[in-house]
């Protein structure tokens, strides 16, 4: 009996430390947070193209004091001299003219590549507008 209650913290113990582990390592890619000025597009999150599969975000949950919009880019990559490019997803935050404070809104990242690791990831945007 006294062996099993031992088992039974101990895995207790264990599982609340994979908990706070999951949760500390989930947070740093689950939250961003950025500086906006009021009335001024601001790119919030970037993401670039996995090969031939495009990725782009939805929004699930939109700002109360502005908007979001996508917008694709080509950049350049690598060295300048080696001509490479790449496709960027940029998120645009532009808060309302005039207002300033705190505003947040949620995205999903969606991607055509089955083996992109960030795929299908929802992710907090909070602004803070100055």
């Amino acid at each position: 009996m006294q062996a099993n209650r031992g088992s039974a913290r101990y895995l207790a113990a264990v599982a609340a430390f994979i908990v706070v582990l999951c949760l500390s390592f989930g947070a740093a890619y689950a939250h961003k947070h950025v500086f906006a000025r009021s009335g001024e597009p601001t790119v919030v999150k970037s993401a670039k193209q996995r090969g031939d599969k495009p990725v782009t975000f939805r929004v699930v949950s939109p700002p109360q004091h502005g908007t979001v919009r996508t917008q694709y880019q080509v950049r350049a990559v690598g060295r300048a001299s080696q001509g490479a490019s790449a496709r960027v997803t940029e998120v645009v935050y532009q808060s309302k003219k005039g207002f300033v404070g705190e505003d947040s809104f949620k995205l999903l990242r969606v991607s055509g590549d089955p083996s992109d690791p960030y795929k299908n990831e929802e992710v907090t945007i909070a602004v803070t507008v100055q």
